[in-house]
């Protein structure tokens, strides 16, 4: 991880998918949703006689790595189309291959049907036996918690999509400090560690300007909780998630020369960096 960025889907909606030709995106597209058709999703591969389940080769084969994706888009599930629609931008113009865990990745709930259909269900019953329940939810959102943590690790740059499905609307209400709030534990999860991993730039960059850079203002916020019995709130810091408006979409999009890691690099300067690239590059992936 080297950079951190959010969008506003309000401003953006319909820039983004209006910039690509109509061809172009169908073919984009399709190739997101073949890579989703590859990955096997089954459990009979991953166990072992006498032991149980081999965790990696779940992981492996659920929730594989994928080599060279350049950006890591954080979102709502409910904007997936608009996740979707940036993934096809960046590829379109710049080369940049976005990954999309729900495209991506087969779904971690099929993973935890798939296992309690074969482990929790109750002897001459329909219902699913508490404890076992429990204990395979907690391996199987380990195994996921994992696999986002290596993929974020391999991004270079994160961008989060900030919109009105991933906020949770405090504004009736007097029982919040701060405006905007979350409660989707795996943005949580996405964003927190994304400020914890260590910075891992994949081409040699040196900066012209060794003056700090200025950071937006400490933000928070939360996203809806997906069940009607238990929602808990995640405070998130977004105090070095620079907002990337249509603005700089637009100045983005007048360099599309630049491709790959070379073209974040031009993202990255429109945010105030001053980098400019050294002679060898720190990695063979562009």
């Amino acid at each position: 991880m080297f950079r951190r960025y959010r969008l506003n889907e309000s401003e953006l909606i319909n820039t983004l998918k209006n910039d690509v030709p109509t061809f172009d995106y169908l073919i984009h597209k399709l190739a997101i949703e073949k890579k989703q058709k590859s990955i096997a999703q089954g459990l009979q591969q991953a166990y072992v006689d006498g032991f149980g389940y081999d965790a990696d080769l779940l992981q492996q084969s659920w929730f594989p790595m994928v080599k060279g994706a350049h950006v890591f888009i954080s979102h709502s599930h409910a904007d997936k189309d608009f996740a979707t629609n940036l993934a096809i931008w960046l590829k379109h113009h710049f080369g940049i291959e976005a990954f999309i865990d729900s495209y991506i990745w087969g779904y971690a709930l099929d993973l935890q049907k798939k296992i309690d259909e074969e482990h929790c269900l109750q002897v001459g019953k329909t219902t699913y036996d508490y404890d076992k329940r429990n204990f395979t939810t907690s391996h199987v959102h380990l195994m996921l918690a994992n696999s986002l943590t290596r993929m974020l690790d391999e991004c270079e740059c994160l961008m989060f999509i900030q919109s009105s499905n991933s906020l949770l609307d405090t504004t009736e209400s007097d029982n919040f400090t701060s405006k905007t709030h979350t409660a989707s534990p795996w943005i949580m999860h996405e964003l927190n560690t994304s400020t914890l991993l260590r910075s891992n730039p994949k081409i040699r960059r040196v900066s012209t300007n060794l003056e700090s850079r200025s950071l937006d203002a400490m933000e928070m916020i939360l996203e809806k909780a997906g069940s009607r019995d238990f929602s808990a709130f995640y405070k998130l810091d977004l105090e070095q998630l620079l907002v990337i408006n249509r603005s700089n979409i637009e100045s983005w999009s007048l360099n599309d020369s630049s491709k790959g890691y070379h073209a974040l690099t031009e993202l990255y300067n429109i945010k105030g960096d001053t980098l400019v690239y050294a002679d060898r590059t720190l990695s063979e992936v562009k």
